[in-house]
């Protein structure tokens, strides 16, 4: 069986299923190529010259530090990311104080706060900045260029857009919203003649990464299990579709289609740190989760189940082909 992600794009979006550090190393490594969801906050003012010309940032920088302890020496490592960020939250924090200071520090103005939604791929991990960059970078002491997200986003890559800037709805497609535009029903953008909306060929969203459903189908198995159920809690939750993504992303789609539940128990029992507390035997463990979701098909090759475990939504939403109709808890 062919891998489904060579064959059809897909995005991971982490503002669905929120990981614990995607700038780490290791992470960084596992995912390099892999196409991402990316909130850029932006205002009003700038929003045809983001059409026309696409997004610059300044790259991810990570100082390290060392600390003189009694343990000897730590590595403190304080990572500084680009305007691209991987969820909402941060995007709308930034269009709304870019905004703030656009309009002379004034909360209410002409300028309004807006979120770009683009999709992007992760960059080949700690790939060294060149020209005048990577001058000033060499001068910043102890600072290295950690190019997880591109220095550049194109207008093609623009998928939707979050108008005035929030962490509570959707975005609009991008050919929709610029439509609105045109017909002057965007307060505070005014409709370009000189730009040709026939002439703009956005590369589209993608469907979800299939790193997304291997994520909710281990999440169903951990709610029957005594041992790995606190994953599930809290930020432990970052942790675990941290670990999941990444070392899905390692072995692939295609092996995995022919696991059964227990199999992929197996596998997160040996990608995560065993804790002496447990109460329950890892054998007794996987017993318990395929007893109790016996009913649930968990004894059948993931394959059949795949479909059962997608959510095309946000998908059907960003692409212009299904009206929201309710908001996403991780988007509240």
């Amino acid at each position: 069986m062919r891998d489904v992600n060579k064959i059809i794009e897909m995005a991971l979006d982490f503002n669905v299923h929120d990981v614990e550090n995607p700038f780490s190393p290791e992470f960084h490594q596992a995912l390099a190529g892999q196409r991402v969801v990316v909130y850029y906050g932006a205002t009003s003012d700038k929003f045809w010259d983001i059409i026309k010309n696409g997004i610059n940032v300044k790259p991810t920088l990570k100082h390290t530090r060392i600390s003189h302890t009694e343990r000897g020496d730590e590595e403190e490592i304080d990572l500084r990311p680009n305007e691209l960020h991987f969820s909402t939250m941060p995007a709308s924090d930034a269009a709304k104080h870019a905004a703030y200071m656009a309009n002379h520090e004034n909360s209410d103005g002409p300028i309004q706060p807006m979120i770009i939604v683009a999709e992007v791929n992760f960059e080949k991990p700690h790939q060294a900045a060149k020209g005048e960059m990577g001058e000033l970078i060499g001068q910043a002491m102890g600072a290295e260029a950690n190019t997880v997200l591109p220095l550049h986003v194109k207008p093609n890559q623009i998928v939707g857009v979050v108008y005035p800037a929030a962490t509570d709805k959707y975005d609009t497609p991008i050919k929709k919203f610029l439509r609105m535009v045109r017909s002057g029903e965007v307060d505070g953008i005014e409709p370009d003649p000189t730009f040709r909306t026939s002439k703009y060929r956005p590369y589209g969203p993608t469907t979800e990464a299939w790193q997304h459903v291997v994520v909710r189908y281990v999440n169903d198995l951990l709610n029957y299990s005594s041992n790995l159920y606190d994953y599930l809690l809290g930020r432990n939750t970052d942790k675990l579709n941290d670990v999941v993504i990444r070392e899905a992303t390692k072995i692939g789609l295609s092996p995995m289609m022919h696991w059964t539940g227990e199999q992929f128990v197996k596998w997160i029992y040996s990608i995560l740190p065993k804790d002496p507390d447990w109460d329950t035997s890892e054998e007794d463990d996987i017993q318990q989760i395929m007893s109790n979701g016996a009913h649930e098909g968990w004894n059948r090759p993931f394959y059949q189940l795949f479909k059962k475990y997608s959510d095309e939504s946000d998908y059907l939403i960003r692409s212009g082909k299904k009206n929201p109709t309710s908001l996403l808890t991780s988007r509240v």
